[in-house]
């Protein structure tokens, strides 16, 4: 019995302590040491700081704040975001846990918000709630868009990947990972564009001005040259979801132990 017993406990803490992250990340944050050398863009009335509003895991986040009140006139909205440097790089995954606190739904049709950005290719909720990517032909000045059938929840985090894969045909690929399973695949021809960076936080494009007030909440970053996938289940989410590993474990090992006993008998 208490072999049986050791089994249990082993495939639990197993399953709780085994992580899906496998890249060599080139880095990570998860913003509880403050800004670091991330570089910060804003339009005018805007914000992107560290706060203790929400966080994904942990006492701090990035979250990022836009009050409506700009328009900015070569793109047609506002920004607000954290920027890191990428140099060299021809195959790039970007990762975050992400969630658009307020803001939806998109009051115009054309409406977007954008929360991953490298040149080119982004990640984005459109005017349908739903997910997206999104890619722009250097050559021209059209976007090409896929939907996902993901459809964005105020105040829920979403674990984003964004993929950036360089091909040899001539043609770059863009992938999209919503909590660990791929919803969007892309092609796009970057020519001239110069994958130099990647965004994170939110940065709105609207049909018309719509002076709407938006905030989102980013967390846990890592960017690699791989695949990264989701975070392991671990005692943070588990007392986030209101059940301590220690009572799931004693659970499973009192269910085993009366079973035993009733066979016995």
């Amino acid at each position: 019995m208490k072999n049986k017993i050791i089994i249990v406990c082993s495939i639990i803490a197993t399953l709780l302590l085994v992580s899906s992250v496998s890249a060599v990340p080139f880095f990570t944050d998860d913003f509880e040491s403050g800004l670091g050398t991330w570089a910060i863009n804003t339009t005018t009335g805007d914000t992107c700081v560290i706060s203790t509003n929400k966080p994904y895991k942990g006492t701090h986040n990035l979250f990022a704040s836009m009050d409506g009140s700009t328009y900015n006139s070569t793109w047609g909205g506002e920004y607000a975001m954290a920027r890191r440097t990428l140099t060299s790089l021809t195959v790039v995954y970007a990762r975050a846990y992400v969630a658009v606190i307020s803001g939806l739904p998109l009051p115009n049709s054309s409406d977007r918000l954008n929360f991953i950005i490298f040149a080119g290719l982004n990640v984005a909720v459109g005017y349908t709630g739903k997910f997206q990517i999104r890619s722009l032909n250097s050559t021209t000045t059209t976007w090409n868009v896929v939907n996902t059938d993901v459809t964005v929840e105020e105040g829920k985090y979403y674990c984003l990947e964004l993929a950036y894969i360089e091909n040899s045909v001539g043609l770059e690929e863009g992938k999209l990972w919503i909590d660990g399973v791929q919803k969007a695949d892309i092609f796009f021809d970057r020519a001239s564009l110069t994958l130099g960076y990647v965004d994170f936080g939110v940065a709105s494009t609207y049909g018309s001005y719509s002076g709407n007030i938006v905030t989102v909440a980013t967390d846990n970053v890592v960017v690699s040259n791989s695949y990264i996938g989701p975070e392991p289940v671990d005692y943070n989410t588990l007392m986030y979801i209101g059940i301590p590993v220690t009572v799931v474990v004693i659970s499973i090992v009192v269910v085993v132990y009366k079973k035993q006993k009733h066979i016995k008998k």
